[in-house]
């Protein structure tokens, strides 16, 4: 298989990961070389679970409710009683700031990304049974329990699956970047800007030399 770089990706090389590590096993740090992803389950005990559950649903409740009085039930690609996308948690909730900047998240960006890190982005999102994309046969499930997590890679080509139980399927979704990071893109008149994804409310540093920094 070949692949092409982006235009805008002018010198990215994937960099291998390399002990000694924090939190990861080096089985991990091979699947997400190799594979872009691993599953670590029991990450999270129920207890926890439970309180960030507790915490987010209400900001997911507000938003179904405004998605009910919104044209045709929907905005963008959420749709009430079928899938939401609740945003910028982490910028709301001092419980779940300090949720994302600590262990055990703290140690595998700390094993992934570096001394340096910032929150990138984060929602939580609720399916009763969408399919996001079509099934391919190259698919490789990454099933997980309540209390675990897929870690994966942004580069990693990803998908949701139907959720074919009775039950509404919950996950909160952190994303990661090293301090420094920018966003680039391409105006209409060919100009390339970088804008730094250092954004102070919702961007914020969570490590820093390797230390918590929340």
């Amino acid at each position: 298989m070949t692949f092409t770089r982006h235009p805008l990706n002018k010198a990215f090389n994937w960099a291998t990961l390399r002990p000694p590590f924090r939190c990861i096993t080096e089985e991990q740090a091979v699947a997400y070389d190799e594979l872009g992803y691993f599953v670590m389950e029991n990450a999270f005990d129920p207890a926890s679970v439970q309180d960030v559950m507790a915490e987010i649903d209400p900001y997911e409740d507000e938003l179904e409710a405004q998605l009910l009085k919104a044209d045709g039930a929907k905005v963008f690609i959420s749709r009430a009683g079928e899938i939401t996308f609740t945003t910028h948690l982490a910028v709301r909730s001092q419980r779940l700031r300090r949720f994302v900047g600590r262990a055990p998240l703290a140690d595998v960006y700390n094993d992934l990304i570096g001394p340096d890190v910032r929150l990138y982005w984060d929602h939580y999102a609720t399916e009763t049974g969408l399919v996001c994309f079509d099934e391919s046969r190259a698919a490789v499930p990454a099933p997980v329990g309540a209390g675990g997590m897929v870690v994966l890679s942004s580069l990693t080509p990803r998908c949701t699956g139907p959720n074919r139980t009775d039950a509404v399927r919950k996950a909160y979704i952190v994303q990661y970047a090293h301090d420094g990071a920018a966003v680039a893109f391409e105006e209409p008149s060919g100009i390339l800007r970088h804008v730094s994804a250092d954004e102070p409310d919702r961007q914020f540093l969570v490590l820093r030399d390797g230390q918590q920094a929340i």
